[in-house]
């Protein structure tokens, strides 16, 4: 372009985008000057990783020691001496709410070995600076003169978009701040971008629960491991009560303890992932405990009768109570696994066992919150 003045305002560039200028004199003898030397200007809107006015952070002497190499995410930069500041945001990840993500960071050394210190700040919130509360990301416990590696958690509700790492390196000492505008000492400073994006993640839902082993007092579930999860949660109740207990496992089974004999009890998982994320809980199941073997057929209760017993096909239930409520009849085995259920108003009913394999079973009877039991032979 041609501009008679010593101003000229270029538009129509492209967001975030750097450009070479070069600048020739005319003369109106037609002997023009040759061009200057480039000089390259970017554009802003960057994103907040590149246009904040982040603090100062640089070395005067990296000569003995340095960053050689960082890495995080799709950022895998062997940089070397960088004269004790590295500006590396042209180099980004993405990295997602809630991801945990592993870093690698590599001393260099000019000579002799020495043990160093870092930290690594992150502006999670992009308020151009590292002095919030949980944006220092990682702190070793002492110095070391090996490679340092370590996880990043990224927090569920991290403000999306671009902003600033910066990784610190600190000959014998751990660094204490992020910001170092007269000099660090003997060590590098390096700064990255990364880019926050919402999870892709998924927690599922744990499925094929199923009660492995029954006793009088105890349930043990087991199901199939869910892809991500680090631990479950299980929340059980008995079947009429309104308040959930819960247990936590980091395997795909628990044992549930301390339960009542002959009880039916509700439970349900929920399988824990990283970063805070957590499915909903399963549908909920439920399973009986045993019912003891040593249960008298006449334990007092309501009076009633079943017959005949054993029994092969029709099983006879008579209640000799004036009046009745509607009551509740389950048919358990010995295992605590529930075979049938129904519920009558009727003094009198009949109840087809032909399906049940033969063997020993626990018949109860719940009426006005009043449970009786006895036992039925199946032949």
């Amino acid at each position: 372009t041609t501009q008679t003045g010593t101003m000229l305002q270029l538009s129509g560039l492209d967001d975030c985008t750097s450009y070479e200028i070069q600048i020739q004199t005319n003369c109106p003898d037609g002997e023009n000057s040759g061009f200057s030397e480039s000089v390259i200007v970017q554009t802003s809107n960057c994103g907040h990783c590149i246009d904040a006015d982040f603090c100062a952070a640089y070395d005067n002497s990296s000569f003995y020691e340095w960053i050689e190499s960082f890495t995080l995410g799709d950022i895998d930069n062997n940089s070397g001496s960088d004269d004790g500041y590295g500006n590396y945001t042209t180099l980004t990840t993405d990295l997602e709410a809630g991801g945990t993500y592993s870093f690698e960071i590599v001393p260099g050394f000019s000579g002799t070995i020495y043990n160093e210190g870092y930290r690594i700040y992150i502006d999670y919130n992009q308020d151009g600076d590292f002095e919030d509360a949980g944006e220092n990301v990682f702190t070793p416990t002492s110095t070391t003169d090996t490679n340092v590696t370590g996880t990043i958690t990224i927090p569920t509700d991290v403000t999306l978009g671009s902003t600033r790492l910066r990784v610190l390196m600190l000959f014998n000492n751990i660094p204490n701040q992020p910001c170092y505008p007269s000099g660090l000492g003997d060590g590098e400073v390096e700064d990255y971008c990364v880019n926050f994006i919402e999870s892709t993640s998924s927690c599922d839902v744990p499925s094929g629960i199923n009660p492995t082993t029954v006793t009088e007092n105890e349930i043990t579930l087991e199901w199939t491991a869910v892809p991500d999860a680090i631990s479950y949660d299980v929340e059980y109740k008995i079947n009429t009560s309104g308040t959930w207990l819960t247990e936590s496992t980091a395997t795909e089974s628990i044992t549930l303890t301390g339960l009542d004999e002959c009880s039916l009890y509700d439970f349900r998982v929920s399988s824990v992932c990283s970063g805070g994320l957590a499915s909903p809980f399963s549908s909920t199941q439920n399973q009986q405990t045993v019912c003891s073997s040593s249960l008298d057929e006449t334990i007092a209760g309501l009076n009633w009768n079943i017959f005949p017993n054993p029994v092969d096909v029709l099983l006879h239930i008579e209640i000799q109570e004036p009046n009745i409520n509607q009551y509740e009849i389950s048919i358990m085995g010995v295992d605590g696994k529930l075979h049938l259920q129904q519920s009558s108003f009727n003094h009198q009913l009949a109840i087809d066992v032909s399906g049940l394999s033969a063997g020993v079973y626990f018949l109860s009877l719940t009426m006005d919150e009043k449970t009786t039991i006895k036992k039925v032979i199946v032949e």
